[in-house]
Formats: C-alpha cells, structure tokens, sequence
C-alpha cells in the first residue's frame, strides 16, 4: 500500500513522517470530497481506482483517525459521523462542544453541523444554540445563516433578521469569517433568508411537510399566538370494494341536488381534491350552491398542479381548509339539509 500523502510503501494509509495534523487535514478533505475529474492526488486515485463501490474511500478514514491522538481526530470523527448520517454525531458533537471554546473556527463548524441537523426534524434542541449564536459577535456568517433560518422557522421573525442583517453587515465591510462558503456565495444566501423571513411573517408561517415536524413547530407558534394551518395526518385510503360505485344520471328530474370535485395530480393511486361544489335546483331553479377549495395532502406538486387548474394565485391553495373540514360543511349544507330531494350524480 502507498502512503496517501507521500507515496511511500507502508503498511497503513499514512506513514509514520505523515502522521501530522497539516497532513491529517488535507487528506482527509481529499477523501471526503473525492472526485475522480478532479482529484489531484494520485496515490489516493490509485487507491480508487481499485475499488468498485462508490464512495468506499471513505471507508478509510477511521483507520487515519485512529493512527492520531483523541485530541486531534476528535474534530474529524464529528466532521465523519456528519458525513455518513452517523447516530453517534449528535454525541461526537456535543462532547466536542463542550470542551473547545467557540471562538475556534473548527468549533464553530462543529455547531453549525450540529443546528443544520436538528432542523427541520427537532426545534427545541437547536434553541439554546442559535441563542447563543445570536448573541455572540464575531462568528463565522454560515452559524447566523442557519440560526435565522431557525428562527424564522419558529416565529421570532425580528431576532431572525437581526442575524441576517449582522451577517450581511458584515460581507459588507470585509470583516465576515467563513466556514466555507465563499463571500459570493453566502450573501445572496442572507438576502434569500430575509426574504423567507419576510413571507413566513406576511403571508403563511413556515410549515413543515410532515405531521412529526408540524407538531413539533407548533408549539412555538402557540407561545407567540401565530396562527398555523390545522395538523391532520394524511387520510387513510379507502379499500375499493367498499365503495358503491354512483349511477350517472343524465336525465335528472326538475329537482335535484348535485355535486362535483376536481382531483389534484397525485403519483398515487389515490388523488386527492382540490375544489367541491354542488347546487340544489328545485321545479328547475336553482335555489342553493356550495362551492369551496381544499388544500391538497399530496404535496406541494399537488398544490401546485391544483392551483394552476383552478387558475388562482398558489396562496388560495394553501390557505384552503383539509378534505375533512370541508366535508362536514359540505354535508350539512348541501346534503343533509336537502336530504328529502332524490340525489342525482352527475358529471362535471
């Protein structure tokens, strides 16, 4: 085997004169981010270039690590665990925490490591660190990048945009420290954040895709008083045979009451709708209508493809009730209220 630094013959992936933490540092970024097109260190392509799954380089690394001393692969084991979506990084990360000062650039790469992955999974665990983001000087942009992007999240849209404008402030007088982004690259970032923050506040709160994650974000709204969108799981499907299927009538009577919906797209099987609407017509006037919106579970395709349908700004369908709420309506409205006259299912 050759040493991946020096090429020299030996035993493990570093030889002994290459065991330093210069060394350590760059191979290890090498191995991390390897890339064939682009690698410019040949004895670790030769090393590639015999395996044949991908990203087994990496593989490597806890053999490296373990040829150093706890204090200097500590930060690398975090860095790892990261990098493979490791359970023991939240612990490797904390430890790390506690016993290196934050003014430490690698200590401030271990945090933002650690808030990005808190969120948007868990909201109270992140608190008490973007808390001590925010009233810090001096950090490196990337920590108030992702501190607002928590903040904003749950509902304390001014401390989020005090952040964002001190980062901002910042790359604007060539003091900012970076992680690793570059000055190009992050400001943009911080301006798109504001504009986040801007719309949770304005328009609709943030609002996670899961019920997990809603449920977690929401208690943060109810201490603020921000009102959220009703937490509903998705519905459960309804077994086919238990359905009856309805008779088209095409020949309805002079009194009647009939209905539709509009189905969003759906990759499932199942669709969800988008809009219901039914009119009650009796000695052939039309006496009574309902008609309202739904919000569609699938997904923010769903939504999309439901908005673009019913040619009305994506808001209308955001903001619109779940199936279940309307429904109810629906029913009492429309249906029970009438429920004497003959139903007649008819097509849109």
């Amino acid at each position: 085997m050759r040493c991946f630094n020096c090429g020299y013959e030996t035993t493990e992936y570093l030889c002994p004169d290459c065991r330093t933490a210069e060394i350590l540092d760059k191979v290890f970024s090498q191995i991390r981010f390897y890339k064939a097109e682009t690698c410019d260190n040949p004895y670790l392509a030769e090393y590639v270039s015999g395996l044949t799954e991908k990203y087994a380089e990496r593989n490597a690394i806890p053999a490296i690590l373990d040829c150093f001393d706890v204090e200097t692969n500590e930060f690398y084991y975090c860095q790892y665990y990261r990098m493979r979506k490791d359970d023991r990084f939240e612990s490797a990360a904390l430890s790390y925490l506690a016993t290196h000062s934050l003014d430490e650039t690698k200590t401030q790469r271990v945090l933002y490591d650690l808030i990005d992955n808190y969120i948007p999974n868990d909201f109270v665990k992140p608190k008490k660190w973007c808390e001590i983001v925010a009233e810090k000087d001096d950090l490196c942009c990337e920590l108030y990048l992702v501190a607002a992007k928590y903040f904003s999240m749950i509902g304390e849209y001014d401390v989020s945009d005090a952040i964002a404008k001190r980062a901002i402030s910042a790359c604007g007088s060539g003091n900012a420290k970076l992680l690793f982004y570059s000055l190009e690259g992050i400001v943009p970032k911080l301006y798109k954040q504001q504009e986040d923050t801007q719309r949770y506040r304005t328009k609709i709160p943030y609002w996670p895709n899961t019920e997990d994650r809603r449920r977690a974000v929401a208690m943060f709204y109810d201490e603020r008083g921000i009102s959220y969108r009703r937490i509903e799981s998705k519905p459960e499907k309804t077994p086919e045979n238990e359905f009856t299927p309805p008779t088209a009538c095409y020949d309805a009577p002079d009194s009647y009451c009939a209905f539709w919906c509009a189905a969003a797209f759906s990759v499932a099987q199942s669709k969800p709708i988008y809009q219901i609407a039914a009119v009650k017509v009796e000695n052939g006037k039309r006496m009574d209508s309902f008609q309202e919106y739904i919000r569609p579970w699938d997904g923010e395709t769903g939504r999309k493809s439901a908005a673009k349908e019913a040619d009305v700004d994506l808001t209308v369908i955001d903001s619109a009730r779940d199936v279940d709420q309307v429904m109810v309506d629906f029913l009492i409205s429309l249906v029970m209220r009438y429920c004497y006259q003959p139903m007649h299912w008819v097509d849109k």
